[in-house]
């Protein structure tokens, strides 16, 4: 790089940086997943038939780490700022993982940073926090992608990580990278919630919500809910809460002529856009079945107490007024309308509740 694309780099950086100071707002998908000692070979073979090696990096891999590290990943940092930073983790002692072919070629790499964040210690509590790292940085090469590469140097990183004494892995995503969130997916991991990052004129200030936008992680043709209740505040309130999740709603009363026809016609569409049925009473319940009777089919009762499938949530099981209990749950920061409605679509592995029901709830 000449001096002029180096002093010209640096004031590119500088400028970004001082934008970034003056106004940003990022967002980032929080998935986490427990490990545990295992047996995962140093050696890996791709489907071109290319043996590859996995490995803890030393400090001469890091020129080649260096030269590899995606643009994606720098932004506007220069070459020598690049090198500065990346050289700091090997200072610092922060694991690095590389996967190289036979040839001696980097092909991938992560690293794996010991990690305390508030939002562990609220969503996992104390024990699991204190032996968390955070995998970020995850790269392939673009000559070497899809060939299950970044999976294979994950799987390798846990497993070390793991024998280091660490039980707990947390990832930063951006929601517009869906490869990294679907390579976390095929890992193990399962969805904790959301961290965001706010700063202006200098002042920075994260926040934490067990809520994530459903609509952006790459399910497939998540179906909307049709919420089934007499209108009225409590009706509102529940589908404004399913909606700060990304979910489709609609609402309406079955027991009123143009309400059972709307909803006659959101039954009649394609198998991925036919709604999951959400009765809020026994009235409505019946008349759900009744509407649904040979459509393959079966409404959805809301009740109290048994909120999440197999796990029993905090709060009174036998209150009348159950809607209230969820949407207390709910605004406490447990997450359960989530879980709930990914366990209807039977994703409910791919979500993790909060065990401290108190946490910050956005």
């Amino acid at each position: 790089m000449t001096p002029v694309s180096e002093w010209y780099g640096q004031w590119r950086y500088l400028g970004n940086r001082l934008i970034r100071h003056l106004f940003s707002l990022y967002r980032w998908v929080v998935m986490v997943r427990t490990i545990e000692p295992g047996a995962v070979a140093g050696h890996f073979q791709t489907p071109a038939g290319e043996a590859l090696h996995l490995r803890q990096a030393t400090r001469n891999d890091y020129p080649a780490l260096i030269e590899a590290y995606p643009a994606e990943f720098s932004g506007h940092l220069t070459g020598s700022l690049k090198a500065r930073l990346l050289m700091s983790r090997a200072d610092s002692g922060i694991p690095c993982f590389i996967a190289i072919n036979e040839a001696g070629r980097l092909c991938g790499a992560t690293w794996c940073p010991p990690r305390q964040d508030p939002m562990l210690v609220m969503a996992l509590g104390e024990q699991a926090s204190d032996r968390a790292f955070e995998m970020m940085n995850t790269f392939v090469t673009p000559d070497c992608r899809s060939q299950g590469i970044g999976r294979v140097l994950r799987r390798y990183a846990l497993d070390a990580m793991a024998r280091q004494g660490y039980r707990c892995v947390v990832s930063y995503i951006w929601y517009s990278r869906p490869q990294s969130l679907a390579m976390n997916f095929a890992t193990g991991s399962t969805l904790l919630g959301e961290k965001r990052q706010v700063s202006l004129l200098g002042w920075r200030k994260r926040f934490y919500s067990h809520r994530v936008d459903l609509s952006r992680i790459g399910f497939p043709a998540l179906p909307p809910l049709l919420i089934l209740a007499p209108a009225g505040s409590q009706r509102r309130s529940l589908a404004q809460c399913f909606r700060r999740w990304g979910i489709r709603v609609r609402a309406m009363d079955l027991s009123t002529g143009s309400g059972a026809a709307r909803c006659q016609r959101m039954l009649e569409q394609g198998p991925h856009d036919r709604p999951v049925l959400l009765c809020c009473d026994e009235p409505q319940r019946h008349l759900a079945e009744a509407l649904t009777r040979g459509a393959a089919m079966t409404p959805v009762f809301m009740e109290s107490g048994d909120l999440a499938g197999e796990q029993r949530l905090s709060g009174p099981g036998d209150t009348p007024r159950w809607h209230e209990h969820w949407l207390t749950l709910e605004q406490r920061g447990q997450g359960v309308l989530g879980y709930w409605y990914l366990s209807q679509l039977g994703l409910a592995n791919q979500i993790t509740l909060w065990k401290n029901t108190d946490g910050t709830a956005s």
